[in-house]
């Protein structure tokens, strides 16, 4: 550039030669270039330095525009997340007690007809029921009235369960001299808004700060939470104690097999097996130990669970006891109006008549001034609640003798030949009840060895060759058979599971009902619990008769018939010879003749080794040990719940114009001619499913509901409301709204009175069925714990599903009746399961039984029980008493360790 200027400017000579100037060009172009092109690398460097910044802008804006979407994404859920809790709050807190009462013709529960000079109770209804919906239908083609009342509770400060209780007592005593002779009379009803606020309250919506390990766990039963006793404190407020103690004893029960579990798994570690063996022998070892851990720990559970506070605390969720946090509660609520001027104007009022004390609070707040005015307002206020609450106290003390509606007064002579006939007949109906249960049950027994044994050919000779030359053993009909034979053990296994579970627990109930009907008892607590014990020991009693007898009869050989042997191929059964001294053989030919009886229990126990005979017991077990809990749940909570649903799809009746299911007339040509096919062929079937299922008998008119279908007519809503309520609805608009939840109501009050009702007894009945179950037969099938842990998780984890959608809600009752017959019946069992053991070492498994006389094995059963029964209760109360010291050492030392103790 320099060169350039100075020669533009001619201050240097130009005379030089062509090369030297055509290089200088060259010179300067080559700079030139190597300029421009380092300016387009520094161009483009920039470029790209921009492009990176408005880049890295661009991703920046884009991760802060991702994160504030996040932040409102999770700003949204825990709104959501907070509005639903104070959904659910709100939704329990002003939960209230609603009733349906069916009434013939157009009778009114609040008629003064009915109340016959009871003026305070007709008072007591007029003021705290109120009428929620009123309709006209028909039972049976009987004109009736449903009525929809709920309980105004404003005031009272009483709970859910109390309201039911008091508005149950009241108005059965008003309507009761107009009750209808059948059908349904009065019946508790479910909020669907309650239902679900209390189900997301029991089990989803769980405190933030619980681990979710310590959330799995509880979900399987194996800690509690220590969020307080929240399913029992809600359960108890509003369904009654008798339900919270249902749920809480089935908690406590997982738990205590989840120990029992690990103690059988224990055992098995160290001798690979703990099954029953030969009394003796070195492997009779572990069995042994596994008799007596399940012994001890069943006599821990019954200990334990003598407490119905322990029940409560620790089948609760609670770590801290139901008391002590309902003491808290009750302090927390009483300290928000226990004002000193509030304390001095009730400790002033208790001395004065409540006439009296409102008076004088009246006239004193006109003459006072303003701010006294007030607070004396406030006082009386508070004490016209207090005289409510009181009022509502006093009655519910009378509620555990409720009255019971069925007793007929009788004269004195009826009375004495009733308490002199009704034990002999008792004791005559129920022989014979168990007696027929037990030969049913057996002949269950009878078909798994009949289809092992004779139909499956294991009996034979050459079919016992084959297995042995492939390594197996024919026990059971698939050896021979396959897959049918598989079938027919299968469908054995799950008809004795039904049968055993279901059937005969519905006629042990309705025997025991009309039995202690005939008893007439004046309270509906002395007969509900003779009802109960009744119902609980014809169970017991039919249930392990069955496995006695084949325990103690079918499976040890008493040496009657030494002339045969098993095995021997020189011996030649004579079915006659043989069994002729066999009290079923003799029945049998008694009716069917000696040659047709040679397949009878005993007859083909004579033909079993000793081996093949403890086989039979063990398969016997399999069915209502490891079947049966699942059978349970399939009956009880998906059974009726697919059986109610297919029963309203295909059958044609008054619930069509009520709801819109299946579409109704919206639905087109090609689907209601399948709807209609549908009907057609299911109708009667789907009937007779709902009738044993899901639906109560008495509530849909029994047998009668198969042929003429569903029970009640069209409801016809009737308008009870007064005229400025009308007028003020016609202008309003909101009038028609609220007819269509008022008939939305009707129907569903319908829908669940028609449900079988959730027993709280029948829960803890099926509870103490399997503990029976588990006592007896664990050491012989110790692997059959397993499933039945995982079918009792599966049983609590839908008790509340079947509490609250399946099963019609029960009436508030006290725990009192149900914790009185757990308690009796776990001393029972532990008792019966100890001399069941040693029954099963001295006889069963024992074999040389036969050389010991009849009446030695008598006594030494006799002792043996008696001794280790002593032994169990002794050794429950030093464990007991050694772990609650330690837990009230522990807990006095962490007190003693808090700052404030310190020295």
């Amino acid at each position: 550039m320099v060169i350039e200027s100075l020669g533009e400017g001619g201050g240097l000579p130009t005379g030089g030669s062509a090369s030297s100037d055509s290089r200088r060009n060259s010179d300067l172009e080559a700079q030139r270039a190597d300029q421009g092109s380092a300016d387009n690398v520094l161009t483009l460097l920039e470029r790209a330095e921009e492009d990176f910044r408005s880049a890295a802008k661009g991703a920046a804006q884009a991760a802060q525009a991702l994160q504030g979407e996040v932040e409102v994404v999770v700003e949204n859920k825990l709104k959501d997340m907070n509005l639903t809790r104070t959904w659910v709050r709100e939704t329990l807190d002003n939960a209230r007690a609603c009733v349906a009462v069916l009434l013939p013709g157009t009778q009114s529960p609040f008629d003064p007809a009915l109340f016959k000079g009871n003026g305070s109770l007709r008072r007591m209804l007029s003021k705290r029921v109120r009428v929620r919906a009123v309709a006209d239908t028909t039972f049976s083609g009987t004109e009736c009235r449903l009525w929809l009342l709920d309980f105004d509770a404003r005031g009272t400060g009483q709970s859910v369960q109390v309201q039911f209780r008091v508005l149950r007592q009241s108005i059965e005593e008003a309507t009761q001299s107009c009750k209808p002779t059948q059908g349904p009379w009065i019946w508790p009803l479910h909020d669907h808004e309650c239902s679900l606020a209390l189900l997301s309250e029991m089990e989803s919506l769980r405190e933030d700060r619980v681990p979710t390990l310590r959330k799995f766990l509880w979900a399987l039963r194996l800690v509690s939470l220590p969020d307080g006793a929240r399913s029992s404190a809600l359960l108890h407020k509003h369904y009654g104690n008798a339900v919270a103690y249902a749920f809480a004893w089935s908690n406590l029960y997982v738990k205590g097999l989840w120990m029992l579990l690990s103690f059988c798994v224990i055992c098995s570690i160290p001798f690979g097996s703990a099954g029953p063996a030969d009394v003796g022998t070195e492997l009779s070892v572990p069995w042994h130990l596994l008799q007596f851990i399940t012994l001890l720990w069943a006599r821990l559970m019954a200990d334990e669970g003598s407490s119905q506070r322990f029940v409560l605390r620790h089948g609760g969720e609670a770590e801290v006891p139901v008391g002590a946090q309902a003491a808290q509660e009750g302090a927390a609520k009483v300290g928000k109006y226990d004002t000193e001027a509030l304390r001095a104007d009730r400790a002033a009022a208790k001395e004065r008549d409540t006439k009296h004390v409102a008076k004088h609070v009246a006239a004193t707040a006109v003459a006072e001034e303003e701010p006294a005015r007030q607070h004396n307002l406030a006082a009386l206020k508070l004490w016209e609640c207090a005289l409510v609450a009181s009022r509502f106290k006093a009655q519910n003390a009378l509620l555990h003798k409720q009255y019971n509606w069925d007793h007929q007064p009788l004269s004195e002579a009826s009375q004495k030949r009733r308490r002199i006939l009704l034990p002999v007949l008792e004791v005559v109906v129920l022989a014979l009840f168990c007696a027929v249960a037990i030969a049913v049950l057996a002949l269950f027994v009878q078909l798994n060895v009949y289809n092992a044994f004779v139909w499956g050919r294991c009996l034979e000779p050459e079919v016992r060759e084959r297995a042995a030359a492939l390594g197996q053993e024919c026990r059971d009909p698939q050896f021979v058979h396959g897959f049918s034979g598989w079938l027919a053990e299968v469908g054995s296994d799950i008809g004795l599971a039904i049968l055993f579970d279901v059937a005969l627990g519905e006629a042990a109930k309705a025997m025991a009902r009309g039995l202690v009907s005939l008893r007439n008892y004046k309270f509906e607590k002395d007969k509900r619990y003779h009802e109960l014990m009744l119902q609980l020991g014809v169970e017991a009693i039919s249930k392990v008769g069955m496995f006695a007898i084949v325990g103690f009869f079918f499976l040890p050989r008493w040496g009657r018939n030494d002339a045969y042997q098993p095995g021997h191929v020189d011996n030649v059964f004579d079915a006659v010879r043989h069994c002729g001294h066999l009290w079923d053989f003799q029945i049998c030919s008694a009716f069917a003749g000696e040659a047709r009886c040679s397949d009878t229990l005993s007859c083909i126990a004579q033909r079993l080794d000793f081996v093949d005979r403890r086989a039979v017991l063990e398969k016997a077990v399999k069915g209502p040990f490891v079947v049966a809990p699942f059978v349970r749940i399939l009956v009880t909570v998906v059974i009726p719940w697919f059986a109610a649903m297919l029963e309203e799809a295909v059958t044609k009746d008054t619930r069509d114009a009520s709801s819109s299911r299946l579409g109704g007339s919206r639905m087109p040509k090609v689907l209601r001619g399948v709807r209609h096919c549908m009907r057609v062929a299911f109708t009667p079937i789907a009937r007779i499913l709902g009738l044993i299922f899901p639906y109560d008998g008495d509530s849909v008119g029994g047998c009668g509901f198969v042929a003429r279908g569903w029970p009640f007519g069209p409801l016809r809503p009737v308008d009870t409301a007064d005229p400025l309520h009308r007028l003020i609805g016609f202008f309003t608009g909101g009038r028609e709204e609220a007819k269509q939840k008022a008939k939305l109501r009707l129907q569903s009050s319908l829908l669940q009175v028609a449900r079988k009702e959730f027993e709280p007894f029948a829960e803890l009945l099926e509870l103490k069925m399997n503990f029976l179950f588990v006592l007896f037969f664990a050491p012989i099938m110790p692997f059959g714990l397993l499933p039945t842990l995982i079918a009792r998780i599966l049983e609590v984890r839908f008790k509340s599903t079947k509490l609250f959608f399946v099963r019609r809600r029960c009436w508030p009752s006290p725990a009192e009746i149900l914790h009185t017959t757990q308690k009796t019946f776990s001393e029972c069992a532990v008792a019966l399961a100890v001399a069941w053991h040693v029954g099963l070492v001295l006889v069963t498994y024992n074999r040389d039984v036969a050389s010991l006389g009849a009446g030695r094995i008598i006594g030494i059963w006799l002792g043996a029980a008696a001794g280790a029964n002593l032994l169990l209760a002794a050794l429950s109360f030093l464990l007991r008493r050694g772990w609650h010291l330690a837990v009230r050492r522990s807990q006095a030392a962490k007190v003693l360790g808090r700052p404030e103790f310190t020295v």
